[in-house]
């Protein structure tokens, strides 16, 4: 399944019948949403879910995730925390992975005590992008969509000609994107030309 027919390879396509989902309607959203609140125990405040529901525009699996988020953080029963958590599991960690990628981040590797065993764990740039599909529900257009906001809003304190680069790395990121079955490895693309881009600019370490 795909969310539009040119996220399919060519191959693919001619031999597939196409189906058109339209985006879930805004009050299937809230049924749902009432229903998994009902049944988990969760008490959200007025207007948490019809909020919730307008961020999503339509995306029932990112709307199911940004309730888990408020529920795990004992904050669906506050209103004024739907648009901060949506900002700071977003907008932050767009900034975050693009400053891990100018300093030559991108892929690292740490050990972490899980169960009191050790296990090698991805870091960087790149397991910023997993946590934002993973564990946010974004997919690859709402990532593109974040970084791009983050590029042109000046979260970044960064030189016009680097901003540039940037931006038309990400232009070539989301055209790749449209061609590709694995979104992790335009991405990773983009974060790798970050990297340069930031050496370039005496910003990365590597």
């Amino acid at each position: 399944m795909a969310r539009a027919p040119s996220r399919i390879i060519d191959a693919l396509r001619s031999r597939t019948q196409m189906i058109r989902i339209p985006a879930t309607q805004r009050e299937t959203m809230l049924s749902a949403m009432r229903s998994i609140a009902q049944s988990e125990g969760v008490e959200t405040a007025d207007g948490v879910l019809e909020d919730i529901a307008y961020i999503c525009e339509g995306n029932l699996r990112k709307a199911l995730f940004t309730l888990e988020m408020l529920h795990l953080r004992d904050l669906a029963d506050d209103r004024s925390a739907v648009h901060t958590l949506v900002q700071s599991t977003t907008l932050q960690s767009g900034r975050h992975l693009l400053e891990l990628a100018l300093r030559g981040r991108v892929v690292e590797w740490r050990w972490e005590n899980r169960r009191g065993r050790k296990k090698k764990v991805l870091a960087g740039a790149l397991a910023e992008i997993d946590r934002m599909m993973n564990d946010h529900g974004m997919d690859s257009d709402d990532v593109v969509h974040q970084l791009h906001d983050v590029l042109v809003g000046r979260r970044l304190s960064l030189p016009d000609p680097l901003r540039e680069q940037l931006l038309a790395a990400l232009a070539d990121c989301d055209a790749q994107l449209k061609r590709s079955m694995h979104a992790r490895i335009p991405f990773e693309n983009f974060l790798h030309r970050a990297a340069r881009a930031g050496k370039d600019h005496g910003l990365a370490f590597g």
